[in-house]
């Protein structure tokens, strides 16, 4: 969704992907701040409440690993959202070797992790 103010022609950015440090740019961001990110969350129950609260576009609730990546590939073939959040935990349990290579193959959306502190108390072994 672009939204721009009236009697603006509207261009549709174009994206570009920095091989650096591997964000993401909108051309158009920086002439204009009419530009709208849709932007997804994908969190376990104890943190959904929250995020609901947080002005996401849509926030999906996964219990395990598998149920996560289910939404992930999801959101990566219908293309609907900029930005993904991904709890912290559940980046955990998918791995990071997975993640990574999630991210080479799809580098849209953006995959963001979650920096949460229930991370801290959490052991997986």
């Amino acid at each position: 969704m672009l939204v721009v103010g009236a009697g603006e022609q509207v261009h549709q950015p174009v994206l570009h992907t920095c091989y650096r440090c591997e964000r993401l740019v909108l051309k158009h961001a920086l002439r204009s701040s009419f530009v709208r990110l849709r932007i997804a969350a994908i969190a376990k129950e104890d943190l959904a409440p929250a995020l609901r609260n947080g002005g996401f576009d849509a926030v999906y609730i996964a219990d395990c690993a598998a149920e996560a990546l289910r939404v992930l590939e999801d959101i990566m073939r219908k293309r609907e959202f900029d930005l993904v959040l991904l709890d912290d935990i559940l980046a955990k349990e998918i791995g990071r070797s997975k993640l990574g290579e999630i991210r080479y193959k799809h580098p849209l959306p953006a995959i963001v992790e979650l920096r949460t502190t229930r991370s801290r108390a959490t052991s997986l072994s």
